[in-house]
């Protein structure tokens, strides 16, 4: 495979990444989640000289299928969606490989793509310093991000690119070695230790990171025994506000 091309086309309001991936210079490609705008993605289909093979959803969430009939209109390809897709699975467009990994937690269907053995793209389970919520992946969100992150995309080479859903690109590395939940999770390493409570119930904050959209993300322990991450907003720092949460 030729050199693969990676652009970047990023929504001003959701902060949502949309990529084009193509394997090289009049190469096939595929889009990875549509939140971002279109134009700078079909410009440099043209300027590449690429020829769109496919379109991949990470999971459902709007941010990341906004233009998806859009994308459909324009080009008769296949769309590939998290619910479709199973963990080891690998997919072929011409010199560029898929390949799936499951990675739910976020939400109950999610999934992560190594393209061309070289980058992955993360779509809400791995930011560049932080990862992400689990109050909507169900009551195994927290468990099952954890196993994503450690087990899925920390086992891939420290080399690789990471491309994630929102913010800036990283490598599996750099967050190894520095992502603070990555560290909790791997040596037990805490920043945080405050009580505070979490939709009326309390809990307790053993990691506190700064998130992709430049508010924090939090991991907690509930009083209950279960964890969860959240983001900062979420984090009720008095019984007053706590009450006052619970009632509205």
């Amino acid at each position: 495979m030729g050199d693969m091309i990676v652009v970047t086309s990023t929504h001003e309001g959701f902060l949502s990444n949309s990529y084009l991936v193509g394997s090289g210079e009049g190469g096939d490609a595929i889009i990875i989640d549509t939140g971002g705008p279109m134009e700078p993605l079909l410009v440099a289909l043209d300027e590449h000289d690429l020829e769109l093979q496919a379109i991949f959803n990470t999971h459902d969430h709007q941010d990341h299928t906004t233009f998806n009939v859009e994308w459909l209109g324009r080009h008769d390809v296949p769309l590939h969606t998290a619910s479709s897709l199973s963990d080891g699975q690998r997919l072929g467009f011409g010199e560029l490989e898929v390949q799936v990994l499951a990675t739910p937690g976020h939400v109950p269907e999610h999934v992560a793509l190594v393209v061309g053995g070289e980058a992955v793209f993360t779509g809400d389970a791995l930011f560049a310093g932080s990862v992400g919520g689990t109050l909507h992946g169900g009551p195994d969100g927290y468990e099952q991000l954890r196993t994503s992150v450690m087990d899925q995309l920390l086992a891939l080479p420290d080399s690789m690119r990471v491309w994630p859903g929102h913010a800036e690109p990283t490598t599996i590395g750099d967050e190894r070695a520095t992502n603070p939940f990555v560290r909790f999770w791997a040596r037990g390493e805490r920043n945080a230790d405050e009580e505070v409570h979490v939709a009326g119930h309390p809990a307790t904050v053993h990691v506190m990171a700064r998130d992709y959209d430049g508010g924090q993300k939090a991991l907690v322990g509930m009083a209950d025994g279960s964890w969860a991450i959240v983001g900062g907003s979420s984090l009720e720092h008095d019984a007053a506000s706590a009450l006052t949460s619970s009632r509205t």
